[in-house]
């Protein structure tokens, strides 16, 4: 969600000016709660979060949600980890990476 967008989505719930209450760091953490906390599914249940409990709720949620993101950049590296060992296997044992094979990214493909 761009910055905006909540902002324009928060200040048509309420008459109060949400810019000056929520800077940049604030906003930040807002985002990633956003994109990581497992049981924010819409824009609206998060703005709807903050209206009635403020920041403070983010800030409870953010744990969580820093959490998953870590693990969720653990697996995707250990997917490309992976996809490094498979194609070395195919490099020994003098097979071609293969268009239908798995989808190999540039750098494992040299």
């Amino acid at each position: 969600m761009m910055k905006e967008e909540f902002f324009r989505i928060i200040n048509t719930r309420t008459s109060d000016t949400w810019e000056e209450k929520i800077g940049d760091q604030d906003y930040e953490k807002i985002e990633e709660v956003y994109l990581f906390y497992p049981t924010i599914n819409t824009k609206e249940l998060l703005v709807e979060l903050i209206i009635n409990h403020g920041m403070l709720i983010i800030e409870d949620m953010l744990g969580r949600a820093g959490r998953i993101k870590d693990l969720e950049e653990k697996l995707k590296s250990a997917q490309h980890y992976e996809l490094q060992l498979k194609a070395q296997i195919l490099r020994e044992s003098g097979k071609p990476l293969t268009p239908c094979g798995p989808p190999y990214p540039p750098d494992i493909i040299r």
